[in-house]
């Protein structure tokens, strides 16, 4: 009985697998594109950004089936909205890739900065790490371990 809904729930965690992955590619790419004034590649990812808006809503359409047609218990929605929220989080930074590609377009030509694009790969640094913690290596761990009942995430205190 519960094997339909541990296979859509499994497929839920997929996509937003997959969006995070999608979007970690634009991050670089937008990244490369304003260090390297490439128009082709800021052309790319704010191309790419539909892929990533038709995977969020493919995760939303089955957050929606699997509280239509399984009613999941406490933990079982909680992990569903957890990749809702997950979800939406990557897609927005989906969005941010392509404002940094724009802004590649809009620069270029312009001299560069060296300590700007320091403190950009820095944040970029910073910003794959935790699109790889969300998304891509460490979401079962943290979803295994979330507790609400004792106001605790991952061990953390809430």
């Amino acid at each position: 009985m519960r094997e339909p809904f541990d296979h859509d729930l499994d497929e839920l965690e997929a996509d937003v697998q997959e969006e995070g992955r999608r979007v970690l590619r634009a991050l670089r790419s937008s990244m490369n594109a304003l260090d390297r004034s490439d128009l082709a590649l800021a052309d790319e990812v704010i191309a790419h950004d539909n892929a990533v808006d038709e995977m969020y809503g493919r995760v939303l359409a089955s957050v929606q089936r699997l509280l239509v047609l399984h009613a999941p218990v406490a933990s079982d929605l909680r992990r569903i909205l957890a990749l809702l929220h997950i979800g939406r989080t990557i897609e927005r930074s989906g969005d941010n890739c392509v404002t940094i590609a724009k802004l590649a377009k809009l620069s270029h030509g312009l001299a560069s900065d060296p300590a700007l694009l320091h403190a950009f790969d820095e944040m970029t640094s910073r910003a794959e790490h935790m699109l790889q913690i969300a998304s891509v290596h460490q979401l079962e761990p943290a979803l295994v371990s979330l507790d609400i009942e004792r106001g605790r995430i991952a061990g953390e205190q809430v």
